[in-house]
């Protein structure tokens, strides 16, 4: 993220760690281009997902940029569900998923096209070693395998079927957080529809605001795509920001070294933390 240099020593912050900074550190921090101090406040960070700027002795006041109005970045949502006549048992459940794959396939790549993100696109961004990594803007994943399914079905849900949510999933990934916003914007505000198809957002886990134990931030969107004539099926979409996925791999081996601990779903690894 290019932009203007912001001097940090008249302000204190929180990064997306909640690790508070030396107030005594000379560092400079980088801020995107439209970031600029404002009075007292810094109206943006580094991440205006996740950080909060805020003159030492006053109370923290976080004002958004222009593009960002309208988004609402709180996580909402229980873990959702199938809708009623998804799937008598996993296997119709997995054979359904095929076509709404299809669907959400083809709705998605026009969607992106009318923010004016080509889904075909290549994004390059810098990993921790500072080599080149490149992102595909839409990726939609083959179905998640029967086997996995089971798996999830039987070490999550308790051997409903009707909890996996995941079997049809696609990443977005975006070079700047305008885009971010932007698609986060019209995927919760419903301007994601098709012909005879209606798309609507069931839960948001917004990552960036509160980031994993491993430091990755992104958000979970979990969408109900209901076509005429044809049900509905409840689908994943990740969204990314390229700069910070190009990481995950370097914050994926603290995941490996505690994998016993974060098995199964995020509110039962949740649990786990909460007792240390």
């Amino acid at each position: 993220m290019g932009g203007g240099v912001v001097n940090e020593a008249d302000f204190e912050f929180e990064w997306p760690y909640r690790e508070k900074a030396d107030p005594d550190d000379s560092r400079e921090l980088l801020a995107p281009a439209r970031g600029e101090p404002v009075g007292d406040t810094v109206v943006e960070s580094t991440c205006v997902f996740a950080i909060t700027w805020t003159r030492r002795g006053t109370k923290p006041t976080r004002t958004l940029p222009s593009w960002l109005e309208g988004v609402d970045l709180s996580s909402f949502g229980d873990s959702p569900g199938q809708p009623q006549g998804a799937g008598a048992d996993l296997l119709e459940l997995h054979e359904k998923a095929g076509w709404f794959r299809v669907e959400l396939e083809k709705m998605l790549i026009t969607f992106l096209k009318e923010l004016g993100i080509d889904p075909q696109t290549e994004i390059a961004a810098l990993d921790e070693k500072e080599k080149e990594k490149s992102f595909k803007a839409f990726t939609m994943a083959s179905l998640k395998t029967m086997e996995s399914c089971s798996r999830k079905m039987t070490d999550d849900y308790g051997g409903d079927h009707m909890r996996i949510c995941d079997v049809v999933r696609c990443s977005i990934v975006v070079e700047n957080e305008e885009q971010l916003a932007a698609v986060l914007k019209a995927l919760v505000g419903g301007q994601f529809k098709g012909e005879g198809a209606k798309v609507t957002v069931v839960r948001l886990k917004n990552r960036f605001a509160v980031p994993m134990f491993t430091g990755i931030m992104d958000c979970l969107l979990n969408v109900l795509l209901e076509v005429e004539g044809q049900g509905g099926h409840v689908c994943e979409i990740q969204l990314h920001l390229a700069g910070i996925l190009a990481l995950k791999g370097y914050c994926h081996r603290f995941y490996e070294i505690f994998r016993d601990i974060f098995v199964g779903t995020a509110e039962s690894y949740e649990k786990r933390l909460d007792i240390f």
